[in-house]
């Protein structure tokens, strides 16, 4: 259950991590990115200004189409070669404000000829034809990106043409070196935190794992086990308050199974004596009612000796000798105790044994008494006629499993079903209600469990689960 909840554990929090280092990467990225391209974009406009700045637009307006060959325009297009390796620039062009080519770095671009880019970039071009330098957002053509900036051209006080300055951002590389970076720290940080939430989670896991064994052995009425974790935190401190529950559990249990032996042999002293007079009394001449009172007392000690062993059972710790036992053959003996009560109420032993059932490790007296507690309870339990006892026995994982189920009339009460393994809780007439929680208490003491696992209107079924283990050294229960 515990690994389980730690598998979970770093799972949520890698799923945390991604998540938050995801994010925090994409925003970093986003700044980094809008940084760069921002001074990128400043830096390419003032490039752009001062270069517009250097050509008079009274002196580009006379170039026409066909004057590619004249000494002016091959003047013109040397200098603007110089500015574009002085400036480190892709291209750059001067286009009138019908969107025509005047003068370009491209040289298969003629004079007049319609320049498409200065579709993509009319919002820009119309800034500009207004007398502000502008620049584009980055373009993507195919696998190409580039950035474009725009600046007037002035001819006496007046915009003539635009110089645009294209450049490609050689901070994409940067900037993917930089998401490349992001993705490897991502990776690392992600593993250290698996690597760091499997100690932090081993840290809590651990030592609650302890604390719900050590409780669930509580629960079963086992004290001996002492429950120590060390350490100065909150869980040491749950711990030691368990620790010293269980030790006033043991110390309380000890004293109660003390007091009910000593009640118990109080009680057989004087009530072996009135047995002894009573069987003297039982020589004398009686006469017929005499007799028939003599007999109910006699019954009647038998009955409250039965139950001062039934509490002598319930209070005395009792040692486990395990030896090979053959579970059908056990089954067998205790269908034998029980034939006269099947003929009785005219009842069916029904006994449905899964083939290849092993031997298994455990008290046989001790498993005996338990099993026999368990058929009794339900043959007290069965119609006047026409019942069933009904016995599976089949393998279960490394152990087997027994079911008990019997016929009755009505399903047992809900308050019933919660208490029926409480010592002293009872629905009979007579008895002390020990029978059961002994049986449960038997069962648990071999590692096994004992459960009502069904409650019909006509059928009641407790299952008895036992592990096939090795031969245990002797135990106490």
């Amino acid at each position: 259950m515990f690994a389980h909840i730690r598998t979970k554990i770093l799972a949520l929090f890698a799923l945390n991590v991604v998540l938050w280092l995801t994010f925090l990467g994409v925003i970093f990225y986003w700044i980094t990115s809008r940084s760069l391209e921002n001074q990128l974009e400043d830096s390419l406009k003032a490039t752009a200004a001062v270069l517009a700045s250097q050509w008079d637009g009274s002196l580009l307006l006379p170039l026409k189409p066909g004057m590619e060959n004249s000494a002016l325009y091959q003047s013109f297009l040397e200098r603007l070669q110089r500015l574009k390796q002085q400036t480190d620039l892709d291209a750059i062009y001067i286009a009138s404000s019908e969107r025509t080519n005047i003068l370009s770095t491209e040289r298969n671009l003629r004079i007049g000829q319609p320049l498409p880019k200065l579709d993509i970039l009319g919002k820009q071009l119309d800034e500009t034809l207004a007398g502000r330098t502008s620049a584009s957002l980055l373009i993507q053509v195919e696998d190409h990106y580039y950035k474009s900036a725009l600046a007037p051209i002035y001819s006496q006080n007046r915009v003539v043409a635009v110089l645009i300055a294209d450049i490609s951002p050689h901070y994409l590389t940067y900037l993917q070196t930089f998401r490349n970076s992001i993705f490897l720290f991502t990776g690392i940080a992600l593993l250290c935190c698996i690597f760091s939430a499997h100690l932090f989670s081993r840290t809590i896991t651990t030592p609650i794992s302890r604390m719900v064994k050590g409780v669930e052995e509580i629960s079963k009425a086992r004290y001996e086990q002492p429950l120590a974790l060390g350490g100065s935190d909150e869980l040491s401190h749950l711990a030691t308050s368990i620790e010293n529950m269980r030790q006033n559990i043991l110390h309380r249990d000890i004293q109660m199974k003390m007091m009910l032996s000593g009640i118990a042999h109080e009680i057989r002293n004087p009530l072996g004596g009135i047995e002894l007079f009573a069987g003297i009394l039982a020589k004398e001449k009686l006469g017929p009612e005499q007799r028939a009172y003599m007999e109910r007392i006699q019954s009647e000690i038998q009955n409250l000796k039965k139950l001062l062993n039934e509490f002598l059972d319930f209070a005395r710790p009792r040692t486990l000798e395990s030896e090979d036992i053959s579970m059908p053959h056990l089954l067998s003996e205790i269908e034998t105790l029980f034939s006269e009560e099947i003929l009785q109420k005219g009842a069916q032993w029904i006994l449905d044994v899964q083939p290849g059932i092993e031997t298994i490790q455990a008290d046989r007296s001790k498993l005996k008494q338990a099993l026999f507690n368990l058929y009794k309870n339900a043959f007290q339990a069965l119609p006047s006629s026409n019942g069933q006892i009904q016995t599976k026995l089949h393998k279960n994982g490394a152990g087997v499993l027994l079911e008990i189920s019997n016929t009755q009339r009505d399903p047992l009460a809900a308050e019933t079903c919660r208490r029926i393994f409480e010592p002293f809780f009872t629905t009979k007439e007579k008895g002390m209600g020990l029978g059961l929680p002994l049986a449960k208490g038997i069962i648990e003491a071999h590692g096994g469990e004992l459960k009502l696992i069904e409650n019909e209107s006509t059928k009641i079924t407790f299952a008895v689960r036992l592990p096939q283990r090795e031969r245990p050294a002797i135990g106490q229960i």
